[in-house]
């Protein structure tokens, strides 16, 4: 007597794993907690800022997708020495090289680097899957026992990533408004920390520019 099994579920598996790979968590992420090596100061305010915020704190799907979308976050720490008061958004402004730029609102960063949640749904492909079973006495089949193991893993395995993916992308869109320097205001002295996002920055040097 002689049992095979087949290696249907194992190869249709594989393939949906490569087309759609599993969601990932969001580690937060503290501009306050980073070292800034690149510090500049203009008319008493003290700059300071960072590439790579994504990578360097573990989100390395964030960071892919911010790559892919030609959009860097940054990371950045103000201090005003200049004895008045600054509203980062009227009275501070940005340049990368010899070209002022914008920051990025956190909902179009949000928009543009998320993880993608309906791709997980090619999970379903594994609805048919099926664990077969077959035992043959001298080389003739006499039983065949079938297991639909797609029913459960399909939904299961999409669930899951949808949840992990869409969860992941809420937690980086607070980051990003928790940490948006847009309208705040900087008292004399006072040290703030910022995040946003910069277009096609090419991760060149960075500098402000304080307004009369």
């Amino acid at each position: 007597m002689k049992t095979n099994s087949t290696r249907l579920a194992s190869f249709l598996l594989a393939i949906v794993l490569l087309c759609s790979s599993c969601a990932s968590g969001y580690k937060a992420v503290k501009p306050e907690a980073f070292y800034y090596n690149a510090q500049t100061e203009t008319d008493g305010i003290a700059f300071n800022y960072k590439y790579d915020v994504y990578g360097s704190t573990g989100n390395k799907k964030y960071a892919k997708r911010e790559k892919k979308k030609l959009i860097q976050v940054v990371a950045v720490k103000i201090i005003n020495n200049s004895g008045r008061i600054l509203d980062a958004s009227q009275d501070i402004q940005y340049y990368v090289g010899q070209q002022q730029v914008m920051p990025v609102a956190p909902e179009v960063v949000h928009s543009l680097i998320k993880q993608s949640t309906p791709s997980h749904l090619l999970y379903l492909l594994l609805f048919p899957v099926t664990l077969t079973s077959t035992t043959t006495v001298n080389n003739m089949e006499t039983e065949r026992n079938s297991f639909p193991i797609g029913l459960i893993l399909g939904p299961a395995l999409a669930g899951v990533n949808m949840i992990v993916a869409s969860s992941a992308n809420q937690k980086m869109l607070q980051d990003l408004k928790d940490y948006n320097l847009a309208n705040r205001k900087i008292m004399p002295g006072e040290t703030v920390y910022g995040m946003f996002g910069l277009s096609n920055s090419g991760y060149n040097p960075i500098s402000i520019k304080v307004k009369e």
